[in-house]
């Protein structure tokens, strides 16, 4: 799919550059209140770099995303090899998804995106207390966890990109296991144009003109949307603020 996300990236970009330079941040998870009593909305599919098992090259993966009004947050839906993904976006985190984005873009035309460390670049924008789901295989229990994620960029092949770090986190459903189960470090590649795709999705009035009660009129998900639409998914228990984390090597 390919969005019509030009005139809103602008404006988000413009507005987050007015407000001034993005400094490294971290934000606590906090779910959303309630904006509508409905099932999640399918946004489209959206290209998500990865890196493969035994590769160092950057591939392209076809990723739903869907947007649950009943929390107010937008999921990345992955599914790798017979692995399956879940990446929360609460309204707070899409919020620093742009500013960092709009710094990246900043360094990027000064070309001021030195090379150091893979952790540090990773890190470079912000890093934020973020909620994930997973599933191994089809027939093992879902697996819930709070990792945090990084904001930054990194090189691969002389190309810089916009990444996202979902560092390795703990499974939190069943706090008794001895075996605990954890999800994979993981980091995600965007180009310039791919990243500004997931921050128009990423617009909070482009979501709230997905809810009719609030915004009559027409709906931009049927001329936006393409490709089949994933069923729909349960949404999430809204959990308490969790303060930082501390960093991790």
């Amino acid at each position: 799919m390919r969005l019509k996300c030009g005139k809103i990236l602008c404006l988000l970009l413009g507005a987050a550059l007015s407000a001034g330079a993005c400094a490294t941040t971290t934000l606590p998870y906090q779910a959303d209140i309630m904006v509508a009593n409905l099932d999640p909305i399918p946004l489209g599919t959206l290209d998500v770099g990865i890196i493969r098992l035994f590769s160092d090259e950057v591939t392209l993966l076809q990723v739903p995303v869907l947007y649950h009004p009943r929390t107010d947050a937008v999921t990345l839906e992955l599914s790798v090899q017979s692995s399956r993904f879940r990446q929360f976006w609460t309204r707070r985190m899409r919020e620093a998804f742009i500013r960092a984005l709009t710094q990246y873009e900043a360094d990027y035309a000064a070309r001021n995106l030195p090379r150091s460390s893979t952790t540090r670049m990773g890190r470079a924008y912000a890093t934020l207390n973020g909620k994930t789901e997973w599933r191994f295989f089809s027939i093992t229990a879902e697996y819930q966890g709070f990792p945090l994620v990084d904001l930054g960029y990194n090189f691969k092949s002389g190309t810089p990109y916009f990444t996202v770090t979902q560092r390795k986190t703990e499974d939190v459903r069943e706090p008794q296991t001895s075996n605990k189960v954890s999800s994979p470090h993981m980091v995600l590649y965007f180009t310039r144009s791919m990243a500004g795709e997931l921050a128009a999705l990423f617009d909070e009035e482009y979501l709230h003109l997905l809810i009719p009660d609030r915004y009559p009129g027409d709906n931009p998900l049927e001329e936006d949307f393409s490709g089949p639409r994933p069923a729909p998914v349960e949404d999430f228990d809204a959990p308490a603020v969790r303060p930082p984390e501390g960093e991790e090597e």
